[in-house]
């Protein structure tokens, strides 16, 4: 399980579990990191992903689906013309998670359905979601986090959408 969703997500729905299914031990490994599951012997693993692994040795099933969107600090939106379209990111620093392949993009969907791949080189890459929230609300940078890490400081004004 990935830190950031055990810390959101697991730990509200786990003691349920625990109770419904009292004969069902329960080993949680925490990792931001891929491991193998045939290697290391996992019966169940959560991930987070856009589009599910093409693997036939696996189930997958998708337990629930979450927006993401771009945010940054109104700050820093302030001191800067917001940008109006996927060119305009060039101008902001960026935060990331890391990816696979190295590339760093934000997989943009517009209002009418268009889609946009902005290529951009973050300023602080990090698998932890949770730093790249904090260092956003402090506003070095837009990131693309999801709704469970943006909800409360969007509806508390500490971000703001970027080209919603």
């Amino acid at each position: 399980v990935p830190v950031t969703l055990s810390q959101t997500m697991l730990s509200r729905i786990l003691p349920e579990f625990l109770r419904r299914y009292p004969e069902v031990k329960v080993h949680v490994r925490v990792t931001n990191r891929v491991i193998d599951l045939f290697e290391d012997s996992i019966d169940v693993a959560l991930r987070v992903r856009s589009e599910p692994p093409q693997n036939a040795n696996i189930v997958v099933r998708p337990l629930w689906r979450t927006e993401q969107m771009l945010v940054g600090a109104p700050s820093l939106l302030s001191q800067n013309a917001p940008p109006l379209v996927p060119d305009d990111l060039s101008g902001f620093e960026t935060l990331d998670t890391p990816s696979v392949d190295g590339r760093h993009v934000f997989n943009l969907i517009a209002p009418d359905g268009t889609r946009h791949v902005h290529e951009h080189d973050p300023r602080l890459v990090t698998a932890d979601l949770m730093t790249i929230r904090e260092a956003v609300l402090d506003g070095p940078g837009i990131a693309a986090l999801p709704e469970m890490m943006y909800g409360n400081a969007l509806r508390a004004g500490q971000l703001s959408p970027v080209m919603p």
